[in-house]
Parts: structure tokens; C-alpha cells; sequence
């Protein structure tokens, strides 16, 4: 199983990295400096659970395809609408899993991925 965790920030890089932590197969799609600081420190975490440190599988918009099973949506709210314009590859029944607050992205997501769960 494929996962793509859109963001590398408070959310998206715990849930991820602990992920990858479990031997998933994890990607990050960040922006072009966010990849350039965690190709440079890699992605850290400092939790009384346990601290971990990784190199992350990174991807930019331009080079994310369509293989992933699962896709968590862990960018800021407000960052929405400018994801959503994107030309967003989804595999057919991905599994689209958003950790962003509130509820009117639920239609804006169904909307844009058709093909996904």
C-alpha cells in the first residue's frame, strides 16, 4: 500500500513519519523549499512517544503520479482551494483520507476525486 501525505508540517510529518516508522511505503508532496530543508535535515520528530528522525520519500506537484492507495490531506485549510485547482492525479478507488478542520472540504474533495473513496 502507496501513501501520499500531502504536507510534512505538525500533522502531516507526525502521522507520516510514523508511518514510514512502521515500514510503510510514505511520500510527502511539499513544495519545492520544504523538499530542499528535508532533503537537507530530513524530517524530525520530538514526541514523549519516542523521537524519530528520517529521510522521507519526497514528491513536488509536478512529479506526483496516480499510484497511490491512500492519500492524507494534512495541508492547512485555507490551502484548499489553491490544492484543488492543481492537476492532481488519483488512482481509481484511492482512499482519500483529509485531517483538516471542519466539514466544508468533504464536498470539495468528493467533487474534485469522483474516482476516489
Amino acid at each position: 500500500m502507496r501513501v501520499l501525505v500531502l504536507g510534512a508540517g505538525a500533522v502531516g510529518g507526525y502521522f507520516g513519519g510514523r508511518m514510514a516508522e512502521a515500514c510503510m511505503d510514505v511520500t510527502f508532496l511539499v513544495r519545492e523549499k520544504k523538499k530542499r530543508k528535508l532533503e537537507k535535515k530530513g524530517l524530525v520528530i520530538k514526541s514523549p512517544k519516542g523521537d524519530l528522525s528520517i529521510k522521507p520519500n519526497l514528491v513536488t506537484i509536478d512529479k506526483v503520479e496516480s499510484d497511490f492507495d491512500v492519500i492524507l490531506f494534512t495541508n492547512k485549510a485555507y490551502d484548499l482551494d489553491e490544492i484543488l485547482k492543481l492537476p492532481f492525479p488519483v488512482k481509481d478507488g484511492a482512499l482519500i483520507i483529509p485531517l483538516l478542520n471542519g466539514y466544508a472540504h468533504m464536498e470539495q474533495l468528493r467533487y474534485k476525486f469522483q474516482n476516489a473513496r
